[in-house]
């Protein structure tokens, strides 16, 4: 299943940027979720952290 571009830019518009580059960790954990509620499609989680 594909994600409808439209909804992606809507997104990124949001974030006042079109470039994920400049967005933050946090940022861009929230933009996935966001394209996973709109889009129905979800995404493989693989965060980093550090343990205990």
């Amino acid at each position: 299943m594909m994600i409808q571009k439209n909804i992606v830019d809507n997104l990124f518009s949001q974030f006042g940027t079109e470039d994920i580059n400049q967005l933050s960790i946090r940022q861009v954990g929230k933009l996935v979720a966001q394209i996973e509620q709109q889009s129905g499609v979800e995404f493989i989680h693989m965060e980093m952290g550090v343990p205990g």
